[in-house]
């Protein structure tokens, strides 16, 4: 392979990872966000964080040694098609689970008169 070649591939792989980072970065963020306005907990906000630090630590070693093992490219295919699935799979679950019903009571807290 030529050196375009490999600056050409080097750019495909940088390309992929950005977007990857950013859509990931952006979901955890939501849901960090949604989970704050659901419960008003900064404590559960807390969690989800430690979550997400903890899981990113914890899958960088297990996929660094996967790319160390097996071609780069093949794995952050297979890492891109896995997080597809997960996300369409999720999308799923979502519109499954429907609107909330109207009737629901929920835990909202109104100034002064709060006992939450």
């Amino acid at each position: 392979m030529t050196a375009e070649g490999h600056r050409a591939t080097f750019r495909h792989a940088l390309a992929n990872t950005l977007v990857a980072s950013v859509v990931n970065a952006t979901v955890w963020f939501a849901v960090t966000f949604w989970v704050y306005l659901e419960t008003r907990s900064v404590f559960a906000t807390g969690v989800i964080a430690g979550m997400f630090l903890g899981l990113t630590a914890l899958s960088g070693v297990w996929f660094g040694g996967l790319v160390d093992r097996y071609r780069k490219r093949n794995v952050m295919l297979g890492s891109s098609a896995v997080s597809l699935v997960l996300y369409a799979a999720s999308l799923v679950v979502y519109l499954a689970a429907g609107p909330e019903p109207s009737g629901t009571p929920r835990a909202r807290c109104s100034g002064a008169s709060c006992s939450c």
